[in-house]
């Protein structure tokens, strides 16, 4: 489905004529095609073909998508992510009471796909900073991510169950980290055999993995999926990937970002001497009621970086990377 907006200088071009190709072209003999071209400046029909024909809107969407929070936010808006404490600090520097991460739908937090986005090590970095100025030694309570800004139904019932346990499907929530996948590493073998998981990046503390995966052909390609979807911590890999005796990574969705954001957070602060007792996510709906005191706020990269990078690429393709010893 092709939908266009325009000025009325492209009617000085065959359009008629250009989409009649198209739709004539011997290796779209069996596609559904819809196309519409709209003048910007009076709202009228330029040019239709097949325009009440029914299609999956796919990556079209997109345009409406990215144009409705442009016009709504802004180009210069930025998403925002607080870190809050609840209870108090005493004099020796420990929270009697619970860290949390707030999202507000920050599509590009720790994103490694987002081009200006600070990186996940680096935004780490910063709260463990910012906890520290704050006078936190040392965590009472538990570390929480709160994504109930929005909605915990990050996917919907229509997605297919082949892609819902792959990167290119992992939803969308309150609080995203890492663009909501991870990173799997497998260990390539002759043709025939089955390749060993190795890790994965983060390091999900739970995430399983029943491995029916062959290795085909080297030039074969990736051709691996991972089933599972949210709060589902055991997934299934199947199909092939190639032969060989290096390393390849595919990408999975996580099954709980609010957590996986929780417990880097613990982590990284552990590693500067800071205790905690646990983390937990908010897809399971236990976040901590009562007031909260904001230590510091993050934002991301205007709104216009972020909606050209989802215009431009699409996540629908697959992903794949050979590391050899």
């Amino acid at each position: 489905m092709l939908f266009f907006v325009a000025t009325n200088d492209v009617l000085s071009q065959p359009v008629k004529e250009i989409v009649n190709k198209l739709a004539t072209d011997a290796s779209l003999k069996s596609a559904g095609l819809s196309f519409t071209i709209i003048d910007k400046a009076s709202g009228g029909l330029i040019y239709s073909h097949n325009p009440h024909l029914a299609l999956v809107p796919a990556s079209s969407m997109k345009l409406l998508s990215c144009a409705y929070g442009l016009k709504t936010l802004g180009k210069d808006f930025r998403f925002r992510t607080d870190l809050e404490y609840t209870g108090s600090i005493d004099s020796d520097g420990v929270l009697r009471g619970d860290l949390i991460i707030k999202g507000y739908g920050d599509p590009s937090l720790g994103s490694e796909m987002t081009n200006g986005a600070q990186d996940l090590d680096r935004i780490l970095n910063l709260w463990v900073d910012a906890i520290r100025k704050k006078g936190i030694r040392k965590v009472e309570g538990r570390i929480y991510g709160d994504a109930t800004f929005l909605s915990d139904e990050g996917i919907y019932d229509s997605w297919q169950w082949a892609d819902i346990g792959n990167y290119y499907a992992a939803g969308a929530y309150g609080l995203n980290i890492f663009d909501n996948l991870f990173i799997l590493k497998l260990k390539q073998t002759k043709q025939g055999g089955s390749p060993l998981v190795r890790t994965t990046n983060p390091n999900i503390p739970g995430l399983n993995f029943a491995n029916s995966l062959i290795c085909a052909g080297p030039t074969s390609g990736d051709n691996a999926y991972i089933y599972g979807g949210p709060l589902q911590y055991q997934r299934a890999i199947r199909g092939t990937i190639p032969a060989g005796t290096g390393e390849f990574e595919i990408k999975g969705s996580q099954p709980d970002p609010p957590a996986t954001a929780a417990m880097l957070l613990r982590q990284k602060l552990a590693l500067a001497g800071i205790e905690s007792r646990s983390f937990a996510g908010s897809l399971t709906g236990n976040i901590p009621e009562g007031k909260r005191t904001t230590i510091e706020s993050f934002y991301s990269s205007p709104l216009k970086e972020i909606g050209t990078l989802t215009l431009v690429e699409s996540s629908t393709r697959r992903s794949k990377r050979i590391v050899r010893y």
